[in-house]
């Protein structure tokens, strides 16, 4: 990485802002929109806070809707947490917001992220992700994700650790911390694994929201899973194996803790199980070779 040119890049710009919001996008350009929090919305004045939007594809672009405050940059190196790498370097906030492509952030998002940080200095902040059904969507896919995907405050409480879909930290704290790890899948749990190792305290915050749509439909669920497996190469197979055959029954114990009928959770146990036999055989056909961990 050029770091002489991105310094130049960076002054040019002018003073800098409080908050750098990054948003890296693969191939979801339909959906920048959403996830891009509104500029002149109060009581975050748009010179407080930069917008940089990741061209994570081979191919650069140009974009000539994005809001004033926002720029877009590229990182043709495929990965979502090597685009944000890249996002980081370039950020001039004290604070750093991650949020995803597919997210959309509520009115006062970035506020209480803010209030967040203030209140509780070199922490990592987890939001709230709120899932959402998409029109025409499966209602099965729907049920599935709402019960299982993006659990921040279960993630906080058992691994301190929590997604990028809404994340918030101060640059001084993730450089201390030290770049994502690149893969394709959990980058952001590993990276959250290193800040604990390092004593860096987390916090969930649950009026720091973002909604997030469910997957639409079984295979992407599905698909979901398989880049998962395919990213941790790392893991010992009998661990790998023996977690994901223990997982759907540890699921059952939860969800009936959480009080969820018994009809509901024998229908997201189903995919799950299905979910856990599709990441065993792809942890499999990527350990011996045979293919390439997927990217979506």
């Amino acid at each position: 990485m050029n770091t002489e040119g991105t310094k130049e890049r960076r002054t040019k710009l002018g003073p800098p802002p409080l908050v750098t919001v990054i948003v890296p996008v693969y191939l979801e350009w339909e959906r920048r929109t959403l996830c891009l929090p509104a500029p002149n919305r109060p009581p975050v004045p748009d010179d407080k806070f930069e917008i940089i939007v990741v061209n994570n594809e081979a191919i650069p672009r140009t974009l000539e809707e994005l809001p004033p405050n926002a720029r877009l940059i590229h990182e043709p190196h495929p990965g979502s947490y090597t685009a944000r790498n890249a996002a980081v370097a370039e950020s001039r906030g004290r604070y750093l917001a991650f949020t995803d492509s597919d997210c959309i952030p509520d009115a006062d998002w970035l506020k209480n992220g803010l209030d967040a940080l203030i209140e509780h200095p070199a922490t990592r902040i987890a939001g709230r992700v709120e899932i959402f059904r998409e029109k025409d969507s499966s209602y099965l896919a729907y049920v599935y994700d709402l019960h299982t995907a993006f659990r921040q405050d279960r993630t906080v409480a058992k691994w301190s650790a929590c997604a990028t879909a809404n994340m918030m930290v101060e640059r001084a704290v993730f450089d201390r911390v030290g770049p994502f790890y690149h893969r394709f899948s959990g980058g952001d749990f590993e990276w959250n694994l290193r800040a604990k190792a390092v004593g860096i305290p987390i916090v969930f915050a649950k009026d720091v929201v973002v909604e997030h749509p469910a997957r639409r439909d079984l295979r992407a669920i599905i698909r979901k899973h398989r880049r998962k497996a395919g990213s941790q190469l790392d893991a010992k197979v009998y661990r790998f194996v023996l977690g994901r055959m223990i997982s759907p029954l540890r699921q059952v114990a939860r969800l009936r803790r959480e009080g969820v009928p018994w009809g509901t959770v024998l229908l997201i146990t189903t995919v799950y199980s299905t979910a856990a036999l599709a990441e065993i055989l792809e942890f499999g056909l990527v350990r011996s070779g045979i293919k390439k961990p997927n990217r979506s």
